[in-house]
């Protein structure tokens, strides 16, 4: 059924996110639409949390919030793509593998195959972490430029930032270049001495890391020889040509 409402809402979304903010008769001019029935939609939209008016001028623009749904999406995507090759590197590796993405300053799992042993390690969709913690969030984090790093690293608490691999901003940016460098990233028991886990990046069309797969499970088992690192790069690298990547590596 054709929704009158929903359309003028989206035109109106359209109108905010390609021609920046505006006022509702600026907005209702563009789009040929009532000046009393934009500014109800861009109410409620700011209500909603999806855009924000300034009191001044009364020009209404959109929220980043619009953008994090949109980046929840492309995150669901990649998953979908990425699932029969996290299946192949469950049954090569017989661990528990995880695919995550970053949200923010956050590590998010998107998705977690269980492997098939009794004693593994178990995870759940949706659980975050801190970026710095988990060898798939420092996967990650290599991505990003110097200066975003400095700056995830400035919001860190106090007692957080004393926990981050190197044990300040200094180890930590030497941490992420030698993952820059070899490909691949290792928990190295810091978060627990009885887990360890290897992580590799997963590109994205325009070059820049998107999502880290990983492998997790207990130490005594989950040994990160050359062979078990391979596995877990192939994996991010054959997810990476799937999403279209035209680099397959940091460097």
């Amino acid at each position: 059924m054709y929704v009158p409402a929903a359309e003028r809402t989206m035109r109106i979304l359209e109108r905010l996110a390609r021609g920046g903010a505006a006022t509702p008769s600026e907005v209702g001019r563009d789009l040929e639409l009532p000046r009393v029935s934009v500014s109800r939609v861009l109410k409620t939209l700011t209500t909603l949390g999806y855009a924000w008016c300034d009191d001044e001028t009364n020009r209404y623009a959109l929220t980043a919030k619009l953008f994090s749904l949109a980046s929840d999406i492309g995150s669901l995507q990649s998953a979908r793509v990425a699932r029969s090759h996290l299946a192949r590197l469950r049954d090569e590796t017989g661990e528990t593998v995880e695919f995550a993405v970053c949200d923010g300053d956050e590590l998010l799992m998107v998705d977690v195959l269980d492997g098939p042993a009794s004693i593994r390690l178990f995870a759940q969709p949706g659980t975050r972490f801190p970026l710095y913690l988990l060898a798939t969030g420092l996967a990650l984090l290599a991505g990003e430029e110097a200066t975003e790093i400095r700056t995830v690293f400035r919001r860190l608490p106090a007692k957080q930032r004393r926990r981050v691999p190197g044990g300040g901003l200094k180890g930590l940016l030497a941490e992420l270049a030698g993952i820059r460098a070899q490909g691949y990233s290792l928990d190295r028991r810091r978060v627990r001495e009885d887990v360890e886990r290897v992580a590799a990046p997963v590109f994205g069309p325009d070059g820049r890391v998107v999502a880290a797969v990983g492998i997790a499970g207990p130490a005594y088992r989950l040994v990160p020889t050359p062979e078990v690192i391979g596995h877990v790069q192939s994996a991010a690298q054959a997810i990476s040509a799937d999403l279209g990547a035209m680099r397959l590596s940091y460097e």
